[in-house]
């Protein structure tokens, strides 16, 4: 049965050994990882194999460079297995400029190889700086040592010489590793760490001064719990994005103060609802946007300069109609919009009025109250001529659609010092029969105002109870 290799992985940190004789503490081991099936790309059964390993100088025939080396027991997993070459024999010397190719025999464990393994594995190399007893580092190279402790670390130099990564380990916890990133003067720029205590990892960019200006790390009430934080150049946070001991996600803007300005996350500890607030630097609410766990709804608030509620936009409370209330400097509503249990809209207010430019006189303006009463009146007006004492007026159409039949009425003012007055004659329908009194036979001009009450307004109480009218207009308990 035909034997190949799938792929595998190289950690190879020690080609600048060359053929000279390696210096004092240069590595002499190089840890491979692989994945051997067979050839139907089924992988090695799991269990424990012999490996035998030698190196190239060829993809196929060759010379030989370095080995036999035997691995026994090797574990092998879904077909991955991992080995220290060198182990046995020094790699010193095998590997300069030229390529070198890692041949592979697997058999049973405790018993004898079969074929090679085909096809075999380059083994691509990458500069490597070692410590002599004659200098520290070498320039625009990556070498290791041990910390003072004894863990190893890679650090990693520039062209120009300075430090420009290191892996390494906590200095407080050395169980934890570390990766930072410099640059090109040397200095720390982006550091990933696990984090000691509280077992998380962490991720901290460092701005020009040195300062961490982004960190990205789990939250300090629960360090299963994601945080990003934006700072600026003394460390103070200003942006910040993460997930709340309750497992929720929150968003907070913070002023030059510290203070926030800018919240996204639950409302009043409810999970299930968000809020938005806008507030001032020293602390105060200024607007709030939010969802109401009482009845599901979304709920908008604005507060005035002495933080008293001075805008209300949501719920009536009258089948999922909506409510704005606007308010005095006591939070008392002094005019709103909402729709009441019949489903039409309503503007309240001590007075309704309407505001134009002058057209006359710049600089100032019109400023006109609506006629106002017990009920929910429509008008129509115009002049009609009389002839030989008689007129007729047809209602318009748009007026009879919103007119409540029977309720009509009638003003009449005839333009003529001859009159003897002008009245009702009748209404059929549409129509208005008018005439002159006493059996007057005049012509001449009529003003007319027809008056009516719009349907579905009838009965129109204009006395309530506070119970009745908040029960009527769907207002809110909380509102006024």
């Amino acid at each position: 049965m035909r034997l190949r290799t799938i792929h595998g992985c190289i950690v190879l940190l020690a080609c600048g050994l060359a053929a000279a004789p390696a210096p004092a503490g240069a590595p002499t081991e190089i840890h491979y990882q692989g994945h051997i099936a067979q050839t139907s790309g089924q992988p090695f059964a799991d269990g424990n194999y012999l490996l035998e390993l030698r190196i190239f100088d060829a993809a196929t025939g060759g010379s030989l460079q370095w080995g036999p080396e035997v691995h026994d027991p090797v574990p092998v997993f879904d077909g991955r297995f991992a080995v220290v070459l060198g182990a046995a024999d020094s790699l010193s010397g095998v590997f300069g400029e030229e390529s070198r190719y890692l041949s592979i025999s697997v058999g049973p464990s405790g018993g004898s190889v079969g074929a090679e393994l085909v096809p075999r594995q380059q083994m691509v190399s990458v500069p490597y700086s070692m410590s002599s007893q004659n200098t520290d580092k070498l320039v625009g190279a990556v070498r290791t040592d041990n910390d003072p402790d004894g863990t190893g670390r890679l650090l990693g130099d520039g062209v120009n010489g300075n430090r420009n990564f290191e892996l390494t380990s906590d200095p407080s916890d050395h169980w934890h590793g570390a990766l930072t990133l410099h640059d090109a003067g040397g200095t720390k720029r982006v550091r990933l760490a696990s984090v000691p205590n509280d077992n998380s990892g962490l991720l901290e960019l460092t701005g020009p001064n040195g300062s961490p200006n982004v960190i990205v790390g789990s939250d300090p009430s629960n360090h299963d719990y994601g945080r990003i934080q934006l700072l600026n150049e003394s460390f103070g946070e200003r942006a910040a994005m993460g997930v709340d001991s309750a497992g929720v996600g929150y968003i907070r803007l913070r002023h030059t103060s510290n203070n926030p300005i800018v919240t996204v996350d639950r409302h009043d500890n409810n999970n299930d609802m968000g809020r938005l607030r806008v507030l001032r630097a020293t602390g105060e609410v200024k607007g709030e946007m939010r969802a109401e766990s009482d009845n599901n709804s979304g709920r908008i608030i604005l507060n005035g300069e002495n933080n008293s509620q001075n805008l209300y936009m949501g719920n009536s409370g009258n089948d999922n109609s909506g409510q704005v209330a606007v308010k005095d400097s006591s939070g008392q509503t002094k005019a709103w919009i909402t729709i009441d249990k019949l489903g039409m809209g309503n503007f309240h207010a001590d007075s309704k009025n309407f505001v134009v430019d002058h057209p006359d006189r710049p600089g100032h303006r019109i400023i006109y109250v609506s006629v106002e009463g017990p009920e929910a009146a429509m008008f129509w007006r115009g002049r009609v001529r009389l002839e030989q004492g008689r007129a007729t007026l047809t209602l318009p159409e748009h007026f009879a659609a919103l007119a409540l039949p029977g309720s009509l009425t009638v003003r009449l003012t005839p333009h003529s010092y001859e009159s003897k007055g002008v009245a009702v004659g009748g209404i059929e329908g549409e129509r208005i029969k008018l005439g002159e009194l006493h059996g007057g036979r005049g012509s001449y001009e009529v003003s007319y105002e027809v008056l009516a009450t719009r349907r579905r307004h009838a009965g129109h109480e204009p006395v309530m109870s506070e119970e009745a009218y908040r029960d009527h207009y769907g207002l809110q308990e909380d509102e006024p």
